[in-house]
């Protein structure tokens, strides 16, 4: 039905979700959870959304028929906001 191919990297767990199916399917955002080794769950967050907006309710993605998905998750809790450079 679905096959997932797992990219991780130092920042965070890259992958791409091929869609097997006739009908879409949709990554509910607000549901997803990350397990970190002392067993503790984290909010997830994707491509797309900034360091303001990771608590917020974040909308979920339609993977068409037979169509694929290439995106990035990290824990919510992890996300860190870029400094400017030359900023103190």
């Amino acid at each position: 039905m679905v096959r997932v191919e797992w990219r991780p990297t130092s920042d965070d767990i890259g992958f791409v979700i091929y869609n097997k199916m006739d009908d879409s399917m949709k990554i509910i955002w607000d549901e997803t959870t990350f397990f970190d080794e002392g067993g503790r769950s984290h909010r997830l967050i994707h491509s797309g959304i900034g360091y303001e907006e990771r608590n917020d309710s974040h909308p979920p993605t339609s993977i068409a028929a037979r169509g694929n998905l290439e995106d990035f998750i990290h824990p919510a809790y992890y996300f860190q906001q870029e400094e400017s450079c030359g900023r103190r």
